[in-house]
């Protein structure tokens, strides 16, 4: 089957490259493994996590390497399903909708393909970061295969590049697994000094606010931001077995109004998090277990609601298939869940200069993502502005106190160009007691408009040449400056 994958004009000019996959195949445990019935754990068939979720790792070519990435992942992966032999099961459904794995060794799902494009080319093309336009070929959706029940619990797909490198990519039903077993100054900058907070808690807060900006939803819309807390650690006495790889979190969730999430300090949301966070004890993840044995496994709300998971203490990064060494990018290979755009991930990331940060893919209706791309705009704008203008004395820091004293600036200078229409010398005199007022006191306190709000509301009004006549003008005060 040949397919040919073209990638939008905005990531590259032009690239073009066909994937060629062979009929998908079944990998089978390399040895006999048990046959048996077990049941999940009842964090493990909630429904908000009845889904499948995609993975992807790039890897570079090894030109000293003559091995077959196919063959080589194809073989080991028969060798790990004799240990974590469940996953070559098939999740059946019983009475109160209680999900259990049937360990039936029919197998995982394989496909193997092949490209016509170097890991140069993508690595230029900037495609090794979420979204990947390419998803769809690069991790086929083989027919039937994403259902919840009676089907493959796992789908790989090896593609090799021209070049010898690869991409690995997976898809795994979450119900049978949790996947567990830098430094964010210019945010922590908008938060008080001296508030203790984690990276983790910083980013989280920053990106719930961000969001519902660019949402602009009504401002009494109720707000959620829903954490992903591994609860391994919460019990005093484990009751896990070793190597238990099952899902061990709970979802705590943080509510607030729109209007206090835009409006109020981003110390606000931290706050918030970090009760919610505080909040997960071990009472707490067993009242939720219970929770979803008696009330039907229930799915979270997804009105107003985020999610995030925080993939960047996992071991993603180590998946290394010998002489190909570490993934360039691995991780969540998109935003959101099957019918839920609202999750992010936290996946760690190294670019081609060696600089390290975290990747987060966000999913945002189109208008939504417009508001955004323009907020970015106004804040370079305010940037540029910050570098230009000197702040008043008590005026600190920037961001939504230079937009304040900005929009100040700029109603001040429509309210010094409101015309004089009259012969009326009393009224003249008025006016010119309230222009006296207006750039006398008001001006001070904001400071003189500059030049590109004086020639965006009127381009004949010229403060730079006009400022020193002005106090000429109000002789009643002679001392008047003109910030």
């Amino acid at each position: 089957m040949n397919h040919q994958v073209s990638f939008p004009q905005s990531t590259t000019s032009g690239l073009l490259f066909k994937v060629h996959r062979q009929q998908p195949e079944l990998v089978t445990p390399a040895k006999p493994t048990p046959r048996e019935l077990k049941p999940l754990s009842d964090l493990d068939d909630q429904q908000g996590l009845r889904f499948q979720i995609p993975f992807i790792f790039f890897y570079r070519p090894n030109v000293t390497s003559n091995h077959d990435p196919v063959q080589v992942i194809k073989k080991a992966l028969a060798e790990t399903l004799v240990y974590y032999y469940p996953f070559a099961g098939r999740l059946r459904e019983g009475p109160n909708r209680k999900l259990a794995v049937d360990c039936t060794g029919e197998g995982a799902l394989f496909i193997e393909a092949d490209a016509d494009v170097a890991f140069a080319e993508l690595e230029e093309a900037d495609a090794l970061l979420p979204p990947f336009p390419c998803l769809e070929e690069l991790l086929f959706d083989v027919a039937g295969s994403n259902d919840l029940l009676n089907t493959p619990l796992l789908l790989v797909q090896v593609t090799r590049l021209k070049c010898g490198g690869f991409i690995f990519a997976l898809r795994v039903n979450h119900t049978m697994t949790d996947g567990a077993a830098g430094e964010f100054s210019a945010i922590r900058r908008l938060l008080p000094s001296g508030l203790d907070n984690t990276t983790f808690e910083a980013l989280t807060s920053f990106l719930w606010r961000c969001r519902t900006v660019a949402l602009n939803p009504d401002p009494e819309t109720e707000m959620r931001m829903t954490c992903i807390i591994n609860s391994r650690g919460k019990f005093s006495k484990s009751p896990l077995p070793q190597g238990y790889y099952g899902n061990v979190f709970v979802i705590p969730v943080a509510i607030a109004t729109a209007k206090d999430l835009t409006e109020k300090p981003l110390e606000f949301a931290l706050r918030l998090i970090q009760e919610t966070m505080a909040s997960v004890t071990e009472d707490y993840v067993r009242s939720v277990m219970a929770l979803m044995a008696t009330r039907g496994r229930p799915m979270f709300v997804t009105a107003g609601n985020y999610v995030v998971s925080d993939l960047r203490h996992f071991d993603l990064g180590k998946v290394d298939f010998g002489p190909w060494g570490k993934p360039v990018y691995c991780g969540t290979a998109k935003a959101g869940i099957a019918g839920f755009p609202g999750v992010s991930f936290y996946v760690p990331f190294k670019n081609k200069m060696g600089e390290t940060g975290t990747v987060v893919a966000i999913s945002l209706p189109v208008p939504a993502m417009e508001r955004n791309q323009k907020e970015e705009e106004v804040g370079k704008k305010k940037k540029e502005e910050e570098e230009k203008i000197q702040l008043p004395s008590g005026v600190q820091g920037f961001g939504m106190g230079l937009h304040d004293m900005r929009s100040k600036k700029k109603d001040l200078l429509a309210q010094l160009q409101q015309p004089v229409a009259s012969d009326d010398d009393a009224m003249v005199e008025d006016f010119l007691k309230q222009f006296e007022d207006l750039a006398g006191s008001k001006m001070q306190e904001c400071g003189q408009p500059p030049n590109d709000i004086v020639q965006e509301m009127d381009p004949g009004f010229d403060f730079v040449n006009l400022g020193q006549v002005i106090p000429e003008m109000l002789e009643a005060s002679p001392s008047c400056c003109i910030m």
